[in-house]
């Protein structure tokens, strides 16, 4: 039986109301029906009304709950998953203990993978590399007159600017990039 606050009790032998049931009703019915603390009988079990409320409360913020940690989930994957642009010709801007200088960097990118050339005082270098999200990371490998010499740069793209680090296991540098207008 499933009482509703605003049902009305039928007396059990009849379909009248109990008021006009009187004495054929039972008094546990009239009892349910004026106290409304009692919801329904499940399975032989007699559920009381707040926690019947209780537990839709529980099952609804429980499902709000995960539904907002599904959309964050998601969020976060398409962000991480989008990698910035940065195709093009950038002027990087080092700073060492030994002062400033200017190298062009030149990008291709697909997808995540970056390629391309660094020119400067030392020549032109071929550039390898990858993007996830803001981050460029590439590595730099030069032969020179005391040998082999790989300088890993690592750096946040924010549009047409970047800022980050280059160096090895003996030194680091700052240094920020512009890119180059479209042409």
């Amino acid at each position: 039986m499933q009482l509703r606050p605003n049902a009305v009790m039928l007396a059990p032998a009849t379909n009248l109301p109990p008021a006009r049931a009187a004495g054929r009703c039972n008094p546990e019915a009239l009892r349910l029906v004026s106290s409304f603390t009692n919801l329904d009988l499940v399975a032989g079990k007699e559920i009381r009304l707040e926690e019947a409320i209780m537990k839709r409360r529980n099952q609804l913020f429980a499902l709000a709950l995960a539904m907002g940690l599904g959309l964050f989930i998601a969020s976060v994957a398409m962000a991480q998953g989008t990698a910035a642009t940065v195709a093009g010709t950038w002027t990087l801007t080092m700073t060492s203990p030994r002062g400033t200088f200017d190298q062009t960097l030149k990008l291709e990118q697909k997808g995540d993978t970056v390629a391309g050339t660094i020119s400067g005082r030392r020549g032109d270098s071929p550039v390898k590399g990858s993007v996830k999200g803001d981050t460029l990371t590439f590595s730099v490998t030069r032969e020179t007159p005391r040998g082999t010499f790989t300088m890993d740069y690592k750096a946040t793209v924010t549009g047409d600017s970047m800022k980050g680090t280059a160096g090895n296991d003996r030194f680091t540098m700052d240094f920020t990039g512009k890119r180059a207008a479209a042409q």
